[in-house]
């Protein structure tokens, strides 16, 4: 095809084409062929296409067929296009009454450019008219289809209004569990503790107690004694041994870890 003594090749974007698109992409074939800074009167009978172009690029982005008036919008801005866009009515010549709606301005030249445009299209879509053997049945599916969706849609409509409960909704009030309890009383308690297979453990004091016991409440809440390891413990004039591990818990007790579970000050010489 040549456009403007151009050879052009229009392959449409996307599957499935319709008329609005085919006018859209006129209009982008007129702006890629433009010279620089060139000014552009098209003449169309497409009305949403004189429409969207007019509301400006912003809407017309967001409009069917964005794809290609985003394209159209940058060729304008990149070459410093001039486009106007006019709507005139089709075969006046065929339909007198169509006059009264055109626009002052319209003249016979614009009537036969229109009409010859229209000659044109009707030539290129023959050319890839789809075989009646392969179109025909392809047309029968899509009418039978439309006529089994109306009646399906006329057939809800005969429907009766059901009566429809109305949902009230409740505040609905967390209750804590037991465990939600226990794990606030961790965050609060003196302990340095973590929850692990059940059981509350201090790394402070080297305790630990099952989350189901009745003293756990009383652990946590309670004071934490951390314990002070020594390897040498002076008690009196005896010193332990360097060997044994000692544990001196809250100044109190003595534990010796490793030889015995624990000693008292008699034991601190072996």
């Amino acid at each position: 095809m040549y456009i403007f003594g151009v050879p052009t090749r229009c392959k449409f974007a996307r599957e499935i084409q319709s008329n609005n698109r085919a006018e859209i992409y006129a209009i982008l074939i007129a702006v890629q062929n433009i010279e620089l800074a060139g000014k552009i009167d098209f003449f169309t009978d497409n009305k949403i296409a004189r429409d969207t172009y007019n509301k400006g690029k912003d809407r017309a982005r967001l409009a069917n067929h964005a794809d290609l008036w985003s394209e159209i919008f940058q060729y304008i801005e990149d070459k410093y296009i001039d486009l106007k866009v006019y709507w005139i009515p089709s075969h006046t010549d065929k339909h007198p009454e169509k006059k009264e709606k055109a626009p002052s301005w319209m003249q016979e030249w614009h009537v036969k450019g229109n009409d010859e445009a229209d000659t044109l299209a009707d030539s290129a879509a023959a050319l890839h008219e789809i075989p009646s053997r392969i179109a025909q049945p392809i047309v029968k599916i899509c009418t039978d289809l439309k006529l089994i969706q109306n009646r399906l849609i006329t057939v809800t409509k005969m429907f009766p209004q059901r009566a429809h409960n109305k949902t009230i909704l409740k505040n609905v009030v967390y209750k804590p569990t037991y465990q939600d309890k226990i794990l606030g009383l961790i965050s609060s308690s003196k302990h340095d503790c973590i929850l692990h297979n059940n059981r509350v453990h201090c790394y402070q004091c080297s305790t630990s107690i099952h989350i189901e016991s009745p003293n756990i409440r009383d652990f946590l809440e309670s004071s934490c004694l951390p314990i002070q390891y020594t390897y040498s413990h002076a008690v009196g004039n005896l010193h332990t041994h360097h060997t044994h591990r000692v544990v001196v818990y809250g100044g109190i007790y003595i534990y010796i870890y490793i030889c015995v579970p624990s000693a008292g000050p008699q034991d601190l010489g072996n």
